[in-house]
């Protein structure tokens, strides 16, 4: 909700194919009964952010794509970050130690072509839009 003359900022990840990590649920969605988070990159799409913002009412004055890298120490932090406090924590939480190790495993090999020594380069993607709520 946004007042008239209000104004929001969005941030949502790119698209998949942009997002190194973006194997993370496949992995996990072969562990569990549903798909994980099966939406997590739609606003990420083409125009697809605008769109909603459009949906809602908002006029966008700025979409920008920005291209990045997720720097991680080594598997750990990388594994860290996408399990324990990334989109597909709550299916982590439930893993017992064979499937989480399974997981990991299959996680370490997926970013793989991302290494460099120790540490992970991961490349990334965001879509950023600030929108405005134009006066009634």
């Amino acid at each position: 909700m946004l007042r008239p003359g209000g104004r929001a900022a969005l941030a949502v990840w790119g698209e998949r194919a942009r997002c190194g990590w973006a194997p993370l649920f496949g992995i996990v969605d072969a562990e569990v009964q549903s798909e994980v988070c099966p939406l997590f990159f739609g606003l990420g799409h083409g125009d697809a952010l605008v769109k909603a913002c459009a949906r809602a009412g908002l006029r966008v004055t700025l979409q920008q794509r920005v291209v990045d890298t997720l720097d991680y120490e080594n598997a750990d932090a990388a594994c860290d970050a996408a399990f324990a406090g990334g989109p597909v924590a709550l299916a982590w939480a439930h893993f017992d130690a064979t499937v989480r190790a399974r997981v990991r495993a299959r996680y370490v090999e997926a970013i793989a072509p991302w290494r460099r020594g120790r540490s992970y380069r991961i490349p990334a993607e965001f879509v950023i839009v600030v929108a405005v709520r134009d006066g009634d």
